[in-house]
């Protein structure tokens, strides 16, 4: 895997320092945002969550957004990634943004991954390496370069990057992210600026 430098603009600082993103995020989608104007065609997006690619997604044709579980009046369709109800080469790419590790049958969305996927079709991995426990509604696992290029032996793998370094993860642990925090948390603590500047 190659390392992708760090990419950081005043923008993304602003981002970072006003509480909209953690430091991780705002690295990874500066990273990955690239990546998401290269797609065409059909696009699905497993686990969406609340940050929206499409936007980016400029060349796709469609892009639908899912969620295993997204509320009411809500953009995103419901899907279980791991029984996608959709047939078989259906979609030109597929995108999975830091959601794999939440799924404990990884498995089985990589197979159903490459069977809605067409011929010469795209799949957009993200998956966190070192990085604290989140629970969206639970975290199963980290993968290493050796698990990943094992797991996806079927695909063909165009690029492997890794994003980051040892201070974006010293940052991370550091910052204490606002949504790693327990439901009964309520607001900034008084430290939580200074961390984030260190």
């Amino acid at each position: 895997a190659k390392q992708v430098p760090m990419r950081f603009g005043v923008k993304d600082l602003l981002r970072y320092l006003s509480y909209k993103s953690i430091l991780a995020r705002v690295v990874h989608d500066r990273s990955v945002v690239p990546l998401l104007g290269r797609l065409t065609g059909k696009v699905l997006e497993l686990g969406a969550g609340n940050h929206d690619y499409s936007i980016y997604a400029c060349n796709a044709s469609q892009y639908v957004r899912s969620d295993y579980n997204p509320p009411v009046k809500d953009a995103r369709i419901k899907i279980d990634a791991t029984n996608i109800n959709f047939p078989d080469s259906s979609f030109n790419a597929v995108v999975c943004m830091s959601a794999l590790e939440h799924i404990e049958n990884f498995g089985a969305v990589l197979d159903e991954v490459h069977r809605i996927l067409k011929p010469g079709g795209r799949f957009l991995l993200c998956v966190p390496w070192v990085f604290p426990f989140h629970g969206a509604p639970d975290d199963y696992y980290r993968f290493s370069a050796s698990s990943l290029r094992r797991n996806l032996s079927r695909y063909e793998i165009e690029e492997f990057e890794a994003v980051g370094n040892y201070w974006l993860t010293q940052a991370v642990f550091l910052q204490r992210p606002r949504w790693s925090r327990r439901k009964d948390a309520t607001g900034a603590k008084f430290y939580d600026p200074i961390l984030r500047l260190l």
